[in-house]
């Protein structure tokens, strides 16, 4: 497992009815997906501060992480990908992490829900789906 400043709370488990805004989401995600039946697992992760950090680590389930708050960048087979206010990536089993950003001064949470694919989702592992909405 991969290294984890335990600055803030890491790990907290995922409780409905706490966080209008984290239930919508969690089914919308259920619903458009069909993985309601095929979770592993939903935890999440609160970075108080550019200093909180994950080191890489990879499961052996995929993953679907929502982030909240401030932007930061999430490694994925150590390509960064920055995460901003709402995102949403899935990915498989790949190697993955949270560097330190010393710049940053705000928190973020994460909503991380851990799934086993079915072979429909296997075969369009490789496609990135944008959002026209969100694309400028």
């Amino acid at each position: 497992r991969g290294n984890i400043k335990w600055e803030g709370h890491q790990g907290g488990k995922y409780r409905p009815g706490l966080s209008p805004a984290m239930d919508n989401v969690m089914q919308k995600l259920l619903a458009e997906y069909g993985i309601a039946d095929r979770t592993s697992g939903v935890i999440t992760n609160w970075y108080p501060d550019g200093k909180g950090y994950l080191g890489s680590h990879r499961h052996d389930c995929w993953t679907a992480l929502f982030s909240f708050g401030h932007e930061r960048i999430l490694t994925i087979d150590n390509t960064p990908l920055l995460m901003q206010d709402g995102d949403l990536c899935i990915f498989g089993t790949q190697r993955h992490g949270v560097p330190i950003m010393p710049e940053v001064d705000e928190g973020r949470i994460t909503l991380v829900v851990f799934f086993y694919p079915t072979s429909m989702q296997k075969q369009g592992m490789w496609q990135t789906i944008t959002d026209p909405e969100t694309m400028a």
